[in-house]
């Protein structure tokens, strides 16, 4: 809906040549196709050192709220893609979205998106208050050290799914850690982790679908 600003955000810099729907053929239809250009800064740019936007962001709040909540996509790297450092994917968040540096003081928000980071290894990026980075955690999709890391290989599609239940809150301000994050790479369980502390208010649902990258 490009009425809506939450979602379109960020979709319609450079006239829309760096996020666009294209028809990918019958198997995956029409596709958010994304482009990183050489010299891009983010999805909003830098104008003061002449960067453009890269790719896009999409802020999508959910029209159903719930504790537990699963995400899939599919994802194809064309080939030649170079990971560089990293970049963000899709995921889901809820609360105050934590996201960008701001580290929760209070369980009041959270955000578990997807990232692949150097040669394509993929990690689970998580704010939540009891987070030991102020940019974010990467819990690496190895499953607890027990397997090879996950990798994204260019010029293959790869099935991307993640269930989030939030944790319990017995008492107002002060949740259980029991909150699970469970991932999965072309079917294959490859993050699973449950002792999170994802809120401490049992008002606060997994309500937003979020992309920035």
């Amino acid at each position: 809906n490009s009425t809506d600003n939450s979602w379109w955000y960020a979709m319609e810099q450079n006239n829309g040549e760096n996020a666009k729907i294209v028809y990918d053929g019958n198997e995956h239809g029409n596709v958010l196709q994304l482009k990183y250009p050489k010299g891009c800064v983010g999805p909003t740019g830098n104008e003061s050192i002449g960067a453009p936007a890269c790719a896009g962001q999409i802020i999508q709040p959910l029209v159903k709220l719930a504790d537990t909540m699963w995400v899939a996509y599919d994802i194809f790297f064309e080939d030649g893609f170079e990971f560089r450092l990293g970049g963000k994917l899709p995921g889901l968040c809820g609360g105050k979205c934590y996201t960008g540096n701001a580290r929760p003081s209070t369980g009041d928000g959270f955000s578990a998106r997807i990232m692949w980071r150097q040669d394509g290894q993929v990690v689970q990026y998580l704010y939540f208050v009891e987070q030991a980075s102020i940019y974010g955690d990467d819990a690496k999709w190895n499953l607890g050290e027990t397997k090879p890391i996950k990798q994204f290989i260019p010029g293959k599609w790869h099935r991307l799914v993640t269930r989030i239940k939030l944790n319990s809150v017995p008492t107002e301000g002060h949740g259980d850690k029991n909150g699970i994050v469970q991932s999965w790479f072309d079917g294959e369980l490859a993050l699973d982790l449950d002792t999170l502390r994802l809120r401490d208010f049992a008002n606060d649902k997994i309500d937003i679908f979020y992309l920035s990258t």
